[in-house]
């Protein structure tokens, strides 16, 4: 689905109201929620109200989330007037609609929730990642430079960044991972339940109990991640330089882990790898 000019007016205001409207610790938590639960009345019930403008929270957020599904509405009804059963889907939401006649678990109003899911869970987290990921290379000019380098011997000053390319840049993929780890912006993640009891070490946690994980303690006090208060790329790489390190890549969770991890994963991969391949391509990045 293409962003048109309304979509890109809801933007600033949906963010802002996470940012500053809604500003309290577990901004993160309610950032990387799904829409479904955001919109429950019982939810947003909790959030005080906001005395000074005459709004609640509530309220604007629910106005704001209203026009956003409006919106992903329109363009999934778009998509879906040039839908051919006898062709190869041309989107995500082509194939779900095909997948949809075949499969009674899914219907029309999951197809929207899916695609809500996708616009917000690839939205605020992306952006603030590139704005940590701008600082830190601001303040590492060589790291800045050596994937510079790597970039323009692969692509050049005007090649169009590909996720096919991936694998011929392994040194950016690291110094993404990296950034992702260092700037480890979202500290906590989705809830999960304990389905029966159990135990962490030797303490033990009933069945049917909210877990939260602390994805920050993973990614400052594994001690996979040694000297981890130096940003530094290569610990994700072998001593080759091309090859991943596979240990340190799967100590890595900015999205969480297991079957309620971020649903945004894949597309905020894709946007981060292309966001700063075409950033660095076209400029540096220093402080003044």
């Amino acid at each position: 689905m293409r962003a048109d000019p309304s979509s890109l007016k809801i933007l600033p205001r949906y963010r802002n109201l996470f940012t500053r409207r809604i500003a309290s610790p577990f901004t993160s938590v309610v950032g990387s929620t799904s829409p479904p639960m955001l919109m429950n009345s019982d939810f947003f019930s909790k959030i005080p109200k906001e005395k000074k403008s005459g709004v609640g929270k509530t309220k604007y957020y629910t106005i704001i989330c209203s026009k956003v599904k409006k919106n992903i509405t329109e363009d999934v009804e778009r998509c879906l007037k040039t839908y051919n059963p006898d062709q190869e889907p041309e989107c995500f939401v082509q194939a779900y609609y095909q997948r949809m006649q075949t499969n009674p678990n899914l219907d029309y109003d999951n197809l929207l929730n899916v695609c809500m899911d996708f616009f917000l869970a690839g939205m605020e987290t992306t952006t603030t990642t590139l704005r940590w990921g701008t600082l830190i290379l601001a303040e590492h000019i060589d790291i800045q430079e050596k994937i510079r380098e790597e970039i323009f011997s692969v692509l050049g000053a005007d090649g169009r960044p590909s996720t096919s390319l991936r694998n011929r840049l392994p040194y950016t993929n690291a110094a993404i991972q990296e950034i992702q780890r260092y700037a480890n912006i979202i500290p906590l993640n989705v809830i999960h339940r304990t389905v029966k009891d159990t135990s962490v070490e030797s303490i033990p946690i009933p069945g049917d109990t909210l877990v939260i994980g602390h994805i920050q303690h993973v990614m400052a006090h594994s001690p996979v991640y040694k000297d981890a208060n130096e940003f530094r790329p290569e610990r994700f790489l072998m001593e080759d330089g091309i090859t991943p390190n596979k240990e340190a890549v799967e100590q890595l969770c900015p999205f969480s882990v297991g079957k309620r991890q971020c649903a945004g994963e894949g597309l905020a991969k894709v946007e981060l790898f292309i966001g700063l391949i075409t950033l660095l391509q076209n400029y540096k990045v220093q402080y003044p």
